[in-house]
């Protein structure tokens, strides 16, 4: 699962058929890719991580009493989501997102989206927070869209023909093999 070959998977032992570099497939003539805009944001528990001190009292001793130490109550930043959620967290990164991303013709809406959850948890948490956040959009804002939902095919299509959703939140879905032109935001 970790080392990934589109070409062993199909068991096709030749080059692929046409293979550009990065700058060849932005730079050329006839340009394949249409080149980036890389958008960083961080939050200070990504950045700083969540150490004991950040984890209020009350959230110590409920830890303590299932035998978790304080001293393992210290996470790095790359932990957050992996180990350890943080609603904070995960409802900044979508404020920011929505103040920062490209939006639709009318500008009223994010341009087609999709945004890459660590996990199926994870990726309900951040529907949860763009539903909290901006109700005005009656939860068809956003979109999980996983492979072990029986309705996964049916709201890939919703996505990539209706106007909503705008943003589709996937994990192990959407990353390989799929076409949708409107897409204007990869998170």
């Amino acid at each position: 699962e970790v080392d990934r070959d589109t070409l062993r998977f199909f068991q096709c032992d030749d080059a692929p058929t046409t293979n550009y570099s990065y700058d060849e497939a932005i730079n050329s003539n006839q340009p394949y890719l249409v080149p980036f805009r890389v958008y960083k944001a961080r939050t200070h528990f990504q950045m700083k991580g969540i150490r004991p001190k950040d984890i209020p009292k009350e959230v110590k001793e409920q830890q303590a009493d299932k035998g978790v130490s304080e001293d393992e109550l210290d996470f790095e930043g790359t932990d957050i989501e992996r180990k350890v959620t943080n609603k904070g967290t995960t409802e900044s990164l979508v404020r920011e997102f929505m103040d920062n991303c490209h939006m639709d013709k009318a500008g009223t809406l994010p341009a087609k989206t999709i945004i890459f959850a660590v996990s199926r948890a994870h990726a309900r948490r951040i529907r949860q927070a763009f539903d909290d956040l901006y109700p005005e959009y009656n939860s068809y804002l956003a979109e999980v869209i996983v492979s072990d939902d029986p309705r996964a095919l049916d709201l890939k299509q919703a996505f990539e023909h209706e106007s909503l959703p705008r943003i589709a939140i996937s994990v192990d879905m959407l990353d390989t093999g799929v076409d949708i032109p409107e897409v204007c935001n990869l998170v």
